[in-house]
């Protein structure tokens, strides 16, 4: 694929997401709301979630842009909890039969940590005074 397709390519996407996100916050703007223990107030949606605004619309936009896949493992950590440790483990228990038993896993892990392979979803709390 060539940088101006992939630009292309990126750009739309880009679009896209925007417009999912103008969409999915008018959505949750217009759900019953209560107010919180904090200054974000609470929405309701259909499925029972109660959640401030942003985030809840961060969840709709990557539940309507992801497909899963059978072969898909997704790992949700909260951030700086280990989450590099839990992909090398899991990446070891992966690929063990693919690599002789007689290296470590601090040695697998060390050579290849499944950061090549790694997508990371990433909410996007926009205006919502939480960093990510």
């Amino acid at each position: 694929m060539s940088s101006s397709s992939l630009c292309t390519l990126q750009e739309s996407g880009a679009k896209i997401n925007q417009e999912l996100y103008h969409k999915f916050t008018n959505v949750v703007s217009s759900l019953p709301c209560s107010p919180a223990l904090t200054r974000h107030p609470l929405y309701r949606h259909d499925n029972g979630w109660y959640a401030p605004l942003a985030p809840m619309v961060s969840t709709m936009v990557a539940d309507a842009c992801f497909s899963a896949h059978p072969w898909d493992i997704v790992i949700a950590t909260m951030p700086k909890s280990f989450t590099t440790w839990i992909k090398a483990m899991l990446y070891s228990t992966v690929h063990r039969r693919e690599h002789p038993t007689d290296r470590g896993l601090g040695e697998l892990s060390v050579a290849r940590d499944g950061k090549d392979d790694q997508r990371i979803i990433e909410a996007r709390f926009k205006g919502s005074g939480l960093r990510v």
